[in-house]
């Protein structure tokens, strides 16, 4: 299953898991999400190949104050 359509069968939060022939693919929400993954699996131990294939997120909303 394509990326993408792994991407669209989860909900924030949760990590979606393809596998292939070659091995296999961890898919995160959204760009945040790819990063946090690829950022948890260790590469000493595993051959990672870490695609940005995500756009960026774009919040839409009211920018919080975190200095009051």
């Amino acid at each position: 299953m394509a990326p993408q359509k792994i991407r669209e069968k989860i909900d924030l939060g949760q990590a979606g898991i393809g596998l292939h022939k070659d091995g296999y693919t961890v898919v995160g929400k959204d760009r945040e999400a790819d990063e946090f993954i690829a950022r948890q699996l260790c590469p000493e131990s595993f051959h990672i190949n870490y695609t940005q294939d995500t756009p960026e997120t774009v919040f839409k909303g009211p920018v919080l104050d975190l200095n009051i």
